[in-house]
């Protein structure tokens, strides 16, 4: 197969604005295949990415919530993968760690280099800026300067792309399909590789919430509020807790299942922290979930904790952020304070019944995606910047 052409936003630097250009993609390797796309969500990441806050190769092409068709499949690759096949792209891992083979493929120990070098694991490029011509006006082959490419294995925002089989999940025909035989969008599995799988798997896969539980969300984005629907709809926790500091956010959390919505815009941290143990009867949490990345946010978080209680963190943070907390209070209560990626979730198996939840009305997350046309990237980012919109996807076609 020769290098094919497409197009796919590029950010050239650190606080660069994304810029639709020509790229070729390399000839297949085996683990690959090629990806037309059909949506990609646009993720809190990408811009942390863009903007500098998060260190990667540049010039990038990023998006890591894709959803697409398969065109080809690469030599010698082990995969039920099939041209025409729907995938939902999440992130990258090598399958053969002791990590990745306990089902925890989040966790993998090539996972960095797979997720955020720009190359593929041999570090070789699959992405291109095209050849100029030389002196004598003939192609100069060896001018094609490479683009650092697969983010989370795919780099998605762009019509097509080469995608790590790893990163990809087959949507299964009859998940196309709501239930009332109508398609779903596209535009609403593509946030399922990340922000959603993200929320939703924290809650299901890590807190596993008992009858009678309490949890809060601190911060409700599209992750917090996807961690909001999966435990009032798919788990018997009793007392869900939405914190932030914009109303709006507050209300949609409240329609997708909180029983107490807490505004923290209107005081310090510790007045949410006693709001919180009001509204758990003095008892504190059970569970605590920070998509933030705010120390301050944090601190309250787990002051509200209970006895034995877990905090959790979701959201990054550069790394200048201290969070100080006294070892006695944390031995006192016997809480426990962990790191999340990805929502500790085996994206084959757990994406799947996440969207299987949704076609059937357990996973109301609808609401918060709004699409927009691929050529509209800068606007619904300025959108999401500005709280208008809680998940925007790109539409390719």
């Amino acid at each position: 197969m020769a290098r094919i052409k497409t197009e796919a936003y590029v950010v050239s630097a650190p606080g660069a604005p994304f810029k639709l250009e020509q790229v070729e993609l390399d000839e297949l390797k085996g683990g690959e295949v090629l990806v037309k796309m059909k949506a990609t969500g646009i993720c809190h990441t990408d811009l942390m990415v863009a903007s500098g806050a998060i260190k990667v190769p540049m010039p990038i092409i990023l998006g890591h919530e894709g959803v697409g068709e398969v065109q080809e499949v690469g030599p010698v690759t082990t995969t039920t993968l099939v041209k025409g096949d729907v995938v939902m792209m999440s992130f990258a891992s090598c399958g053969q760690c002791h990590s990745c083979v306990d089902g925890h493929p989040a966790y993998c120990g090539d996972g960095k280099p797979r997720n955020w070098s720009g190359a593929r694991p041999d570090g070789s490029f699959n992405t291109f800026f095209p050849a100029s011509a030389g002196e004598d006006g003939a192609l100069d082959v060896m001018s094609a300067r490479p683009v650092a490419a697969s983010f989370f294995g795919q780099s998605s925002f762009a019509k097509m792309a080469v995608v790590d089989v790893r990163s990809c999940v087959k949507v299964p025909p009859a998940l196309l399909q709501s239930s009332s035989g109508s398609s779903i969008p596209f535009s609403h599995i593509a946030p399922f590789g990340c922000g959603f799988g993200t929320g939703a798997g924290t809650v299901l896969n890590v807190c596993k919430p008992p009858a009678g539980s309490s949890i809060a969300v601190y911060g409700v984005g599209a992750v917090g509020l996807a961690a909001i629907a999966a435990a009032a709809h798919l788990t018997p926790a009793t007392t869900i807790i939405a914190v932030d500091i914009l109303a709006g956010k507050l209300e949609v959390a409240r329609r997708l299942g909180a029983t107490v919505c807490i505004d923290s815009s209107q005081g310090p941290p510790v007045e949410a922290a006693a709001a919180v143990m009001g509204a758990t009867g003095g008892r504190g949490l059970n569970f605590a979930i920070d998509t933030t990345g705010n120390a301050g946010v944090i601190k309250s978080m787990l002051e509200a904790l209970g006895p034995n209680g877990l905090g959790i963190q979701l959201g990054g943070s550069s790394p200048d952020v201290i969070v100080q907390l006294n070892p006695q209070f944390m031995l006192n209560k016997g809480i426990a304070y962990k790191g999340v990626i990805l929502g500790d979730s085996n994206p084959p198996v757990f994406l799947p019944t996440l969207l299987e939840h949704y076609k059937k009305g357990r996973f109301p997350i609808g609401e918060l995606i709004k699409e927009y046309p691929y050529g509209e990237i800068q606007k619904a980012i300025e959108d999401v910047k500005n709280g208008l919109v809680v998940k925007p996807v790109l539409i390719w076609e």
